[in-house]
């Protein structure tokens, strides 16, 4: 019988004063493997990121680009999925 899981997952960066752009790189997703299907996944960003993409790195990791253009003091990452 298939187990399922629900993971969440939260970074949350704080930077000691407005920093005047944040660019970040995260594998905060699943991968489809032989033994693993993501069967939901859901990455939000705080604050809203206008520029946002994905790739698959050489291990078949999946990496999300995310790029925050107004000066935050905080931000943050929150990845919810299904496997």
């Amino acid at each position: 019988m298939p187990v399922r899981y629900q993971v969440r997952h939260e970074t949350i960066y704080r930077y000691p004063e407005a920093v005047p752009h944040a660019q970040t790189e995260a594998r905060i997703q699943p991968r489809a493997t032989d033994w693993q299907q993501p069967l939901q996944d859901t990455v939000e960003i705080h604050p809203r990121s206008d520029d946002r993409r994905s790739r698959t790195d050489y291990f078949g990791n999946r990496v999300l680009y995310y790029s925050i253009q107004e000066p935050p003091t905080e931000s943050s990452v929150v990845s919810e999925f299904e496997v």
